[in-house]
């Protein structure tokens, strides 16, 4: 039997690597390989009438976001601007499967000219067709052919739609390793979420992906069948629509908790402090309870920083402050244009984790990097920041209020502005991870 299955699975090589792990651009599968694919694939929508909740779950998702999103087709005109382009199907490959495969993404296409099918971006064929394993890092590259939508159901039900067939490696984490690996096209591994997992005590404890952004629900799996342990299809990250897109207010609500529920943060600073001494304050950020870095993904655009204020109780007066925002709403660094202007200074003492993409040890655009620096916190390692704050002349006058926040967004508003998408910098949320506010007496 098993034997049987594999032949009917097509082997669709979108990408490979040698043992040095340089990248080759991806090759093209047969054309009777697509025509019998094409016409096996299904659009989200014809799953909806026997799958309602997880048809509305994806609804709301990223997954059903990922060709809609203004940012994702900004980064993609910007790669396709640059000489030479290596590979034009860098970005659509995850973002728009089938339309990809299909042909339908040549530069220059446009959302409206995608087949409703190439419109729902990640689709549920995606995942419910696509052969495991798959390589890490080169996009979902291998689909079945026997028409059997797989799921980790161990004795599924066929019905007069679909055969249907029991693939435990859809609760794996190697599930989402094609896209939540990425090599770019020259082969450099620019986000890797899932070799972070990997390399992180979860795999040895059994603890996937999926159980953190596929939760368990228990209900039926389909209409009228029983209700059956099922994952949920939200699969919130961090990322949220900025245009406007269905379930936002949700989505924005689920992000929030993962990143409420990511890291703990401690502060030790004196519950005293004389008149006429520095006052010291350490943060410490521990990432103990996610799998792989914080942040991860594309983290030459995530922001996650300290952002520490101490004031006078009584009066409100700012003695300190790093981790703030000037007029734009950007950090005080220098890509800030107050910073770059003079009206505002530079934040030497800012704490902030992100990465940068490298090109010949220069900052690049990550399709066209030779490396990545990583400022990141790995899982189950911590950083810690120590401040020294000097008392304002004539010495502290008033009890102090200290207040800490652990802050995140997933891009910064002076990228929006230079892909051309200021008017979404409004849309763009910040999340306050964690928070502390101490206050300390005089002595």
């Amino acid at each position: 039997m098993r034997a049987y299955v594999l032949a009917l699975i097509a082997l669709l090589w979108w990408g490979c690597a040698d043992e040095s792990g340089v990248g080759v651009p991806p090759s093209s599968p047969r054309a009777d390989t697509i025509a019998a694919l094409r016409r096996i694939v299904a659009s989200a929508e014809q799953c909806q009438p026997c799958h309602p909740k997880h048809y509305e779950e994806w609804s709301i998702s990223m997954h059903a976001y990922a060709v809609h999103d203004p940012v994702f087709h900004a980064l993609n005109e910007r790669m396709l601007a640059g000489q030479p382009v290596v590979d034009d199907q860098f970005c659509m490959r995850c973002h728009t499967p089938f339309g990809s495969l299909f042909g339908e993404t040549p530069p220059g296409a446009g959302l409206q000219q995608l087949s409703r099918i190439a419109r729902e971006g990640i689709t549920c064929d995606v995942c419910h067709l696509m052969a495991l394993p798959s390589a890490a890092g080169f996009a979902v590259r291998r689909f079945r052919l026997d028409g059997a939508r797989q799921g980790n159901i161990p004795d599924p039900v066929d019905n007069a739609f679909h055969p249907s067939a029991y693939e435990p490696m859809l609760s794996s984490s190697e599930a989402c390793a094609p896209c939540h690996d990425v090599r770019n096209p020259l082969g450099v591994l620019v986000e890797r979420t899932y070799t972070e997992w990997r390399e992180s005590l979860y795999p040895g404890r059994g603890i996937t992906c999926q159980v953190c952004h596929m939760t368990w629900v228990e209900e039926p799996v389909a209409v009228g069948a029983p209700p059956r342990r099922r994952h949920r299809h939200v699969m919130a990250g961090v990322d949220v629509p900025l245009s406007d897109f269905p379930g936002r207010e949700q989505l924005l609500e689920e992000v929030e908790y993962l990143l409420q529920n990511a890291v703990r943060m401690s502060v030790a600073a004196p519950a005293r402090l004389r008149r006429d001494s520095v006052l010291t304050v350490q943060v410490t950020i521990a990432n103990n309870i996610t799998g792989h870095d914080i942040p991860t993904g594309s983290i030459f655009m995530r922001q996650m920083w300290v952002e520490l204020i101490v004031r006078g109780r009584s009066s409100g007066a700012v003695f300190y402050a790093t981790g703030t925002l000037d007029a734009n709403g950007d950090l005080r660094t220098l890509h800030s244009e107050e910073v770059q202007s003079g009206r505002a200074p530079l934040d030497t003492a800012l704490l902030l984790f992100t990465g940068t993409a490298l090109k010949n040890g220069r900052p690049a655009s990550f399709w066209e990097a030779h490396a990545v620096e990583f400022r990141t916190i790995p899982a189950f390692d911590s950083r810690t920041a120590r401040y020294r704050i000097l008392p304002p002349a004539g010495g502290w006058r008033e009890e102090l209020e200290l207040s800490v926040r652990l802050r995140f967004r997933a891009f910064p508003p002076y990228m929006l502005r230079a892909l051309g998408l200021g008017h979404l910098v409004g849309r763009l949320p910040i999340f306050d991870m964690e928070r502390e506010q101490r206050f300390i007496a005089l002595e």
